[in-house]
């Protein structure tokens, strides 16, 4: 919309030095009135403006459509599903929580990492999450390519009485992770999640992963 505003000035400034400052610079009458500061009419310094405007009117327009173009084919990493389900860990029966990222861009994004912190079983109302993980803490780099998904997976155990908690929905479990990686035109992003699981009912099939209150971060 800014772009289209400078167009329009810039086409009335010219309208104007065509058809109001001309005719009256070339009255004789009037030519003592005009002075050339830096040897520059006024009718020049008018014309001068106007290419100026055009110019920038013309070079907010190509950076308009260059970043129109970099959102439209960027990479975007976002949060598709995940759950938990019942695992076997170190041949204790435990618990295993998956993430599943996605990118639903139209171009791979690139030194794509991952990590996760252990889930935690607090209270309701606690909040478990801290500044992002640093990077010795994340995966391997590697391609996240358009329309790939990529799986955060962590394995935990917790004692009978933590689990009653989260049953009867007086605690909580937390889980916090995260993504980054470079879009196609070396921009750094970064995907941040948060969720939690409220309640353990049966369920055949494991238990849904819901967002925090204090939801996702990304860019």
């Amino acid at each position: 919309m800014r772009e289209e505003k400078f167009g329009i000035i810039a086409l009335i400034v010219i309208g104007a030095w065509i058809f109001v400052a001309l005719p009256f610079i070339y009255l004789p009458d009037h030519s003592e009135f005009w002075k050339e500061p830096l040897g520059m009419k006024p009718g020049e310094w008018l014309l001068s403006l106007a290419t100026f405007g055009l110019w920038y009117a013309t070079w907010r327009l190509v950076k308009g459509a260059d970043q129109n173009a970099e959102r439209q084919l960027r990479a975007y990493v976002s949060l598709v599903g995940g759950g938990m389900v019942h695992a076997t860990v170190d041949n204790q029966p435990g618990y295993l929580v998956q993430v599943e990222l996605k990118n639903g861009g139209t171009t791979p994004g690139y030194e794509f990492t991952t990590w996760i912190m252990p889930p935690r079983i607090l209270g309701v109302s606690e909040i478990p999450f801290g500044p992002p993980r640093p990077e010795s803490d994340r995966t391997g780099k590697s391609i996240i390519a358009p329309s790939t998904s990529a799986w955060i997976n962590h394995y935990a155990i917790w004692n009978p009485g933590e689990l009653e908690d989260v049953r009867d929905r007086k605690r909580a479990i937390f889980i916090w992770g995260g993504a980054n990686y470079k879009d196609a035109f070396g921009r750094s992003r970064r995907f941040i999640l948060r969720l939690m699981i409220t309640g353990l009912e049966g369920a055949p099939n494991g238990w849904a992963l819901a967002p925090h209150p204090l939801g996702y971060e990304a860019d």
